[in-house]
């Protein structure tokens, strides 16, 4: 371990499905020319208790073409939508997962998350093999928001020597997670370094 170089990585890659595109040149161009991809939806009218009648839909994105029906018959179309802009921005970091990589066949954004970010920071820190995620629990901050309430992800990881805590706070349950999963291989990283 005291063969570890401290050296910073950057992983970037975007991905996106948005109402107004799901690239960036097409999102870039619409907000260039101030297209904003918000419209009346007139299905909104027959909920009562929905204070809005404005969304941004996103349409045009094939989210039956990578995955078969077996392995996503029980994702909700918001699920479907962010595997999709993760795969893209996977793809456009030039990260490649094979199904040998991912632990299930399709194991969910997290994990591929998860697996994205280990390949890409083991060929500096092959270390972060010891790392394991030993508890994964989510929690609502505030559930009068229902479906607009911030999620808190807590994760604990372990080495086999010891264990830690990292949250992730977001809106986003996926964000949430990717923060709490860079935190604890962080947190592991950082500690090899004070050691070395």
């Amino acid at each position: 371990m005291s063969g570890i170089e401290k050296r910073r990585v950057v992983i970037t890659g975007i991905g996106m499905a948005s109402p107004i595109g799901h690239d960036l040149d097409t999102v870039s161009a619409a907000l260039q020319n101030d297209r904003h991809g918000i419209r009346h939806i007139s299905e909104f009218e027959r909920i009562g208790e929905l204070q809005t009648r404005l969304a941004g839909v996103v349409e045009g994105v094939n989210l039956t073409k990578r995955w078969p029906r077996q392995r996503t018959r029980s994702m909700g179309r918001v699920a479907l939508l962010a595997a999709h802009a993760t795969d893209a921005a996977l793809a456009d970091a030039q990260v490649r997962l094979d199904k040998a990589t991912i632990r299930a066949p399709f194991a969910g954004v997290v994990n591929a998350l998860d697996v994205a970010l280990r390949r890409a920071l083991r060929p500096f820190y092959p270390e972060i093999d010891q790392v394991s995620l030993i508890d994964y629990k989510v929690r609502i901050v505030d559930g009068h928001d229902a479906t607009a309430a911030r999620t808190r992800v807590l994760m604990v990881s372990s080495d086999g020597e010891e264990e830690w805590g990292t949250v992730g706070v977001s809106d986003s349950i996926i964000e949430a997670s990717w923060i709490a999963l860079v935190d604890a291989l962080d947190r592991f990283l950082q500690r090899e370094f004070e050691v070395a």
